[in-house]
């Protein structure tokens, strides 16, 4: 058993943690899926901190390892909050086996912490094999890949889904929770308006976004347009398009993906259809900031990692007459200049 000095240093070494640790806002989807996360590592072995080092660097990736060390440091600081009111408690109740327990789970939380901390800085990961990014894969596809996979899917239930996710470049987790599709046949124009913005926090992300495009300027917008007015025809129309869910819309893009191009080496995603977007987007012309507000971002840094210049379509590309965002877009990299200059409002 330990002894009430032992005790007091524990906590007290648990309190000091819970001074340093930063603080972070989650949106509940990055919250939940950390504890997720957190809890795979875990697994029936308990919290060992050993162990749960060893489970953090079981990995080829430095992406997964940095999401398991943010997993769990949340998860560290969320057991520590906990543990420490649940010892004042039992303190004053005078229960000692309650005390010691809670004063174990401030041990290994703090031991694990302390464990990250020494490797602060630096991935103790050798040998990586750098992973392709899906941008990395459009060199692959042919130039009207994007036409293929509509005319493969035209009058399926994901005929609009593919429509609105091709081209705005919106996540598969905001067409869950469904985008508008806004057009008037008079001024020919077509609006894709994203109210439900995931990744958002009260710092981060867009919480809604519109991008607006000339009907007749794209064949993706013009298909968009004349898919929605099959169903409101010659009206102004405020349609919102949505999947049940995420999964089963990556996978039916997927099969048609193989079916069309069985010698790939990837499956075909939503997010090469992101990646597509932007790269449009930029061989338009728009700058860093346009780009990253579309994208649902508010740091122009993160244009860059979407989408490449040379892949852009020359003919038939999606360019935005306005990009609107509900926040401005902070500058946090060196402008780059394009090589194309094209206005939109943003």
């Amino acid at each position: 058993m330990k002894t009430q000095e032992e005790i007091f240093e524990i906590v007290k070494a648990g309190r000091q943690r819970m001074t340093g640790l930063p603080s972070r806002e989650l949106s509940k989807t990055t919250a939940d899926g950390y504890v997720s996360e957190y809890n795979r590592m875990v697994g029936e072995e308990g919290a060992d901190p050993e162990k749960l080092w060893s489970a953090i660097c079981n990995t080829q990736s430095k992406s997964t390892y940095r999401r398991r060390v943010a997993a769990t440091i949340h998860c560290c600081r969320l057991q520590l909050h906990e543990a420490l009111r649940q010892q004042d408690a039992a303190q004053r109740a005078g229960d000692t086996t309650a005390l010691l327990h809670q004063v174990a789970v401030i041990e290994e939380a703090t031991r694990i912490i302390d464990i990250i901390g020494e490797h602060k800085g630096q991935c103790p990961l050798d040998n990586i094999t750098r992973r392709k990014s899906k941008r990395s894969d459009l060199k692959y596809m042919p130039s009207n890949w994007r036409d293929l996979l509509h005319r493969q899917l035209e009058g399926s239930k994901y005929e609009l889904a593919y429509l609105v996710e091709a081209v705005s470049g919106c996540r598969p987790g905001e067409l869950e929770k469904g985008v508008k599709v806004i057009f008037t046949d008079d001024s020919r124009l077509l609006t894709i308006r994203i109210d439900n913005g995931v990744k958002v926090t009260s710092q981060k992300g867009q919480p809604w976004r519109e991008i607006t495009y000339q009907i007749d300027e794209c064949p993706l917008v013009k298909a968009l347009f004349e898919a929605c007015n099959n169903v409101m025809p010659h009206t102004e129309g405020e349609r919102v398009v949505n999947i049940e869910k995420t999964t089963n819309w990556r996978a039916a893009l997927s099969s048609v993906g193989q079916k069309l191009w069985p010698g790939l080496k990837f499956r075909v995603c939503p997010y090469h259809l992101r990646n597509a977007a932007a790269s449009d987007w930029k061989r338009a012309g728009l700058s860093e900031e346009e780009i990253s507000a579309a994208l649902g971002h508010c740091v122009n840094k993160t244009s860059s990692n979407y989408g490449q210049f040379q892949v852009g379509q020359r003919t038939g590309a999606l360019i935005p007459v306005s990009v609107k965002a509900a926040r401005a877009v902070l500058y946090t990299r060196t402008h780059t200049p394009l090589k194309q200059s094209r206005k939109v409002r943003l």
